[in-house]
């Protein structure tokens, strides 16, 4: 069985950088280890920017637009023999539906740049949760405004309007201190 997560933020931890999936409307997060070479373009893409030099999940964003067939969700699951993750991209397009193993970085990032759902295997989810208590101030304003976006459109999608227009008031206020920060002495 697969639990929804959303890639909330990427931090230090005690064993090194990780991307910090998140169940959504929960406090529970699980941790993913990851390279600094690999957080950059995770954090790029939190950050509502494309990754420089472009990464495989880019290219194969466009591959798949190209030949209609686009991801349609991700699973990352762990592998038995260690505690690495294995990351599976599901395509669908006309009557042809295809799979295929992703690095679990380039994986995010395409989940990011595409919108796509992406699931955590229960396994991961039960051995790696931790609980965390992170202040919405020291998550970057760029990449706190990107998952509000992201949440306020899924929101509106479902049809639940009232939730999806308090977290637009909370975009229109974050902007607003964006821009007072940016030009003191204006209002």
């Amino acid at each position: 069985m697969f639990t929804k997560v959303e890639i909330w933020t990427v931090g230090r931890t005690e064993k090194g950088l990780a991307v910090l999936l998140r169940i959504p409307g929960s406090k529970r997060c699980i941790p993913v280890p990851v390279e600094q070479d690999d957080a950059k373009p995770i954090f790029a893409a939190l950050s509502g920017s494309l990754p420089s030099p472009p990464r495989s999940s880019q290219i194969l964003k466009s591959f798949s637009h190209a030949v209609g067939a686009p991801a349609e969700s991700i699973e990352l699951m762990s592998m038995e023999a260690s505690q690495e993750l294995r990351a599976i991209i599901h395509f669908s397009g006309g009557n042809e539906r295809f799979s295929l193993d992703a690095h679990p970085a380039d994986a995010m990032v395409l989940a990011l740049l595409s919108e796509l759902p992406l699931f955590l295997d229960d396994a991961a989810v039960e051995s790696r949760q931790v609980e965390v208590d992170l202040p919405e101030e020291e998550i970057p304003l760029q990449a706190r405004l990107t998952r509000l976006r992201r949440e306020r459109d899924q929101y509106a999608e479902a049809e639940e309007y009232e939730e999806a227009a308090r977290i637009r008031d909370r975009i229109i206020e974050l902007e607003k201190n964006m821009s007072v920060s940016e030009h003191p002495g204006k209002n």
